[in-house]
């Protein structure tokens, strides 16, 4: 009879950690931690360790695998007190071990399930009694003797050993300081786990170095898969394999190249930490790219960001090259800095479910002339939208709405962003420019008359708004005349125009831009007495002068 239980109790187990395959992560994270025992515990860790291998590899640091013990562990899994004996031992020593991870956390025990799900399958325990190596982190505080108040380094040391053993190896050792001044207290930096994991990775899984006539690309080993980590020599153009000896490509960790023009990405690329280098002017994004975190090249001629892209990470995309540049409808977070340089497109969409735009959104809008926010976005960062230049649509009595009124921005209610106006470009007497709510925006003038008389009209509409950059590098360019039906005149709307010797701005301008004439050493600015332009130009860079009526018809007589 208990031997019956007992092959019931195992078939009982066994079907419930095939049921938790089936549902989600999080369901099984949070059967592991609310687990009646340890030996429970360490075997839905391990089955959820398989079962969901490649999400961990490419982060789930925020669901939390390191939880208190069911049970309190036993003594011979903890290092020995005292003195104890240091041995430079590798992870080939401990070849066929299982190990349990343990986190002294400044004297609180956990179950270190963050590590030990993420160290090589072979070396996971799935129960008490099969775990016969030990991978232990330490957090601790150390004080420092150079400082006139109380202040303490934070140290995190991880050793391996075997259980029960004297000895042990340090795999990683790294720690942070406090700042150099302030009050009370001063300690060092909380690092979390997943920075942690990032040292201490190296110890467990190698690197794989391919050589090409170029040069060398290494690839670091993260589980059954790999990331590109570096790339060396005199590549122009490099395309990333699918897999390296056997392990599938999943990411780049860093990859930054002098020479590089064009970066070609294998479809099963999820994730991009840093892609740099002054050069590159090319590169994919495949479908299976899921996270950018932190840097993307900055002179890519076309930006054709994937549609299953989730995250965008602070100050990745600062950016978006080409006139059809679009964020993915399956974006659901955006970081800080996100387009902070506008974007080459007429409008953006900020797809449904992101809920906050952090700060610098949009910030200067390059030639953006309108955006829809989804009533999802309820929490809005500083310096957005090039500070009310951008139009925004967004459905009545939405946290947009409202945010928008509240910083006196220029808004239109829009129940859905198919609603919303999908103004193109278009080209009239070598000005560029779009038409968005009845008005006419310029963005560029491609012309290379000496004399320019801005239209009071394009496509049939007035001319309200100037964007940044529209009067850019032009050699021949001597005398600018803006029509009376402009409001807006942004930073950086004439900028490198070494000829350049008048500006003619009239009194319709009310929103404009202090450094608005750039790099023009020539330029004379002249504005009527008492207009906006006359009250907020930079008097300390800018030449000005009163334009009174007739003053321009030196420069622009019929």
């Amino acid at each position: 009879m208990k031997k019956m239980l007992a092959v019931l109790l195992v078939l009982s187990l066994a079907w419930a950690l095939s049921a938790l395959a089936e549902g989600s992560l999080e369901e099984a994270v949070e059967a592991m931690q609310s687990a009646a025992t340890l030996d429970e515990q360490l075997a839905r860790l391990y089955h959820l360790s398989v079962d969901y291998g490649a999400e961990l590899e490419k982060g789930a640091w925020d669901l939390g695998l390191t939880c208190i013990p069911a049970e309190s562990l036993p003594g011979d899994l903890f290092p020995p007190s005292g003195e104890t004996e240091s041995l430079d031992r590798t992870v080939e020593d401990f070849e066929g071990s299982k190990f349990i991870a343990i986190y002294s956390d400044e004297g609180t025990i956990r179950l270190l399930g963050d590590f030990q799900a993420r160290i090589p399958e072979s070396m996971r325990a799935a129960s008490l009694e099969e775990a016969d190596a030990v991978l232990y982190l330490a957090h601790t505080s150390e004080a420092r003797s150079d400082y006139t108040g109380p202040a303490y380094n934070r140290v995190y040391t991880v050793y391996v050993y075997r259980r029960g053993e004297a000895a042990t190896t340090t795999a990683y050792r790294t720690f942070t300081t406090p700042p150099v001044s302030g009050y009370g207290v001063l300690t060092g930096e909380t690092l979390m786990l997943s920075d942690l994991w990032a040292g201490l990775r190296p110890w467990f899984y190698g690197t794989i170095d391919v050589t090409y006539p170029e040069g060398t690309a290494t690839y670091r080993v993260t589980g059954q898969s790999c990331c590109l980590a570096n790339l060396e020599g005199d590549f122009i153009r490099y395309e990333i394999p699918s897999e390296v000896e056997g392990h599938p490509v999943t990411g780049i960790e860093y990859c930054y190249s002098e020479t590089l023009e064009e970066l070609v990405l294998p479809e099963g690329i999820a994730w991009i930490q840093i892609v740099a280098g002054p050069n590159i002017t090319r590169m994919n994004f495949p479908s299976t790219l899921r996270r950018i975190a932190e840097d993307l090249p900055r002179k890519l001629e076309e930006m054709a960001l994937n549609e299953g892209l989730e995250e965008i990470g602070d100050f990745a995309v600062v950016s978006g090259n080409g006139e059809s540049f679009a964020l993915p409808s399956t974006l659901k977070s955006i970081g800080r800095g996100t387009l902070e340089y506008g974007a080459d497109c007429p409008y953006i969409i900020v797809p449904e479910g992101v809920t906050a735009l952090p700060d610098y959104f949009l910030m200067d809008a390059g030639w953006v002339v309108c955006a829809y926010v989804p009533a999802s976005v309820t929490s809005f960062g500083s310096d957005l939208f090039d500070y009310g230049g951008v139009r925004v649509f967004t459905p009545e009595d939405s946290p947009a709405a409202r945010w928008a009124s509240r910083e006196s921005y220029d808004w239109v209610p829009c129940a859905s962003a198919e609603e919303m106006p999908k103004p193109e470009y278009a080209e009239q007497d070598g000005f560029k420019y779009a038409i968005v709510a009845g008005e006419a925006v310029i963005v560029a003038y491609n012309g290379d008359a000496a004399c320019v008389r801005i239209p009071d009209t394009l496509g049939g509409c007035p001319v309200t708004v100037v964007c940044e950059d529209s009067f850019c590098d032009l050699d021949a360019l001597r005398a600018i005349l803006f029509p009376d039906t402009v409001r807006r005149i942004e930073g950086w709307t004439i900028d490198g125009c070494p000829s350049l010797e008048a500006v003619f701005m009239p009194a319709s301008v009310t929103d404009f831009h202090f450094q608005a004439v750039l790099s023009c050493e020539k330029a004379v600015i002249y504005a009527p007495a008492g207009s906006t332009v006359a009250e907020n130009l930079d008097h300390t860079g800018d030449a000005f002068k009163e334009w009174t009526p007739g003053a321009e018809d030196a420069w622009f007589a019929e």
